[in-house]
């Protein structure tokens, strides 16, 4: 009785009606005039939910639960996630099978709230979730660390130039500052790694270490012989790069003894 009536009030909502007329563009043979449709749509739904209430914008939490209606949400909201949604954008990453696709969840949270706060949130499903949970949030990790055009996030949301991040002040005080997370990030990483076999989520746990240049070779080698291999094939250069200075290192130190 609770869910046809949750159903019903899910039905009257502008917002629903709103999506419909959002959905139903697809179907339209006309591509140029699909997409005007789709834009003014979001435009329209962006306007009404910067005026609109908390308690009146409820609708936004299921849908972020429906694999259908939840793209929609994320473009309406674009970098600007409010507080009593954030849980759910977290949730909805979590929950997404597609490891890409966890992009359009994470990078508005951090945007909005900064890196450490969408980190900290993700850290809890890798400490206390269930199996699937852990493999999902430590692929979600991965869409914190860089934005679409090649920049860091820092820990307001604002995003640095890959050498500006390392070089300025700001960048490296604001980075030090948090130290702890990092390292019990890295700690749980290495623990995930070891317990799952995944293809993909190692890939992706391999590629969060060996991309952060402030990761030290203790942490990279935590990966055992398995970590190493896959870094030493991984798509990215840089990944590759470091598991080879990796890997001639320890040829050296067998060499020596």
């Amino acid at each position: 009785m609770i869910n046809a009536k949750r159903d019903a009030e899910l039905a009257a909502s502008p917002w629903e009606q709103l999506y419909q007329d959002y959905a139903s563009t697809w179907a339209l043979a006309d591509r140029a005039r699909a997409f005007d449709r789709r834009t003014a749509l979001v435009r329209q739904a962006r306007g009404l939910f910067a005026r609109a209430h908390r308690r009146d914008a409820w609708w936004a939490r299921p849908a972020l639960a429906d694999t259908k209606r939840q793209s929609f949400v994320v473009e309406v909201l674009d970098s600007n996630v409010p507080r009593h949604l954030f849980a759910a954008m977290i949730h909805a990453a979590v929950r997404e099978p597609d490891a890409f696709k966890k992009r359009q969840f994470i990078q508005p949270c951090v945007f909005s709230y900064g890196q450490r706060r969408v980190i900290e949130a993700l850290l809890v499903y890798l400490e206390h979730g269930a199996d699937r949970e852990k493999a999902e949030a430590a692929i979600a990790l991965y869409w914190t660390s860089s934005s679409e055009d090649g920049g860091y996030f820092s820990v307001t949301g604002r995003v640095f130039d890959k050498k500006a991040l390392w070089w300025t002040p700001e960048a490296q005080a604001e980075y030090a500052s948090w130290q702890p997370v990092r390292t019990r990030q890295a700690a749980l990483l290495t623990e995930e790694f070891r317990r799952h076999e995944n293809s993909v989520v190692r890939q992706f746990i391999v590629a969060q270490l060996f991309l952060n240049p402030t990761y030290d070779e203790q942490t990279l080698r935590a990966l055992g012989p398995a970590g190493l291999e896959i870094a030493r094939r991984h798509d990215d250069w840089y990944v590759r790069r470091r598991a080879g200075l990796l890997h001639d290192a320890a040829v050296d130190v067998e060499m020596r003894d």
